[in-house]
């Protein structure tokens, strides 16, 4: 199993490699990282507006034998506001967008087929003197079985399945 502190450090370089892209050219691609356990990392730039079906994609994590995935972007990031909210499918519920107090972000999410993962946010600030980044925000390895976490675990599943 690929070790914890190597999933750290790789997702906290892909995450660097995203702002100093941003820093770079204004933007960055959101990016799928597919990470053998032994072995260089083979990288995926996603071009569609939602995330490709994880069937689609557990192919190739098997192909390179992906102990872990990372995915490294800019998002929307916003706040569900009620417990309510949070039971709604995803298709109901308000874009990141359209949330209150929602802001742009570049941000960083490793898993290990176990499910542990790893976050790594940074804030895009409009300021007086344009857009820039605030500091990096850090999230200890745990657990966490919504969202981009889901997905990326779905992909590693499917993965260890035999090939149709």
């Amino acid at each position: 199993m690929l070790h914890e502190s190597r999933l750290t450090a790789e997702a906290e370089f892909f995450h660097n490699l995203g702002q100093r892209y941003w820093r770079a050219e204004g933007r960055t691609e959101t990016t799928l990282i597919y990470l053998p356990e032994h072995g260089e990392p083979s990288v995926q730039v996603l071009i569609e507006d939602a995330p490709p079906a994880p069937e689609r994609l557990a192919s190739r994590a098997r192909a390179v034998r992906a102990a872990a995935l990372i995915v490294t972007g800019e998002a929307w990031v916003g706040s569900v506001v009620t417990e309510n909210a949070a039971r709604l499918p995803a298709e109901d519920r308000a874009h990141p967008a359209e949330m209150p107090g929602a802001y742009e972000a570049i941000i960083t999410t490793a898993v290990r087929a176990d499910g542990l993962a790893v976050f790594r946010i940074t804030h895009i600030i409009d300021g007086a003197f344009g857009r820039l980044l605030a500091p990096q925000t850090y999230t200890d390895p745990g657990q966490n079985p919504d969202g981009m976490t889901a997905w990326m675990r779905a992909i590693l599943t499917a993965a260890t399945r035999p090939a149709a």
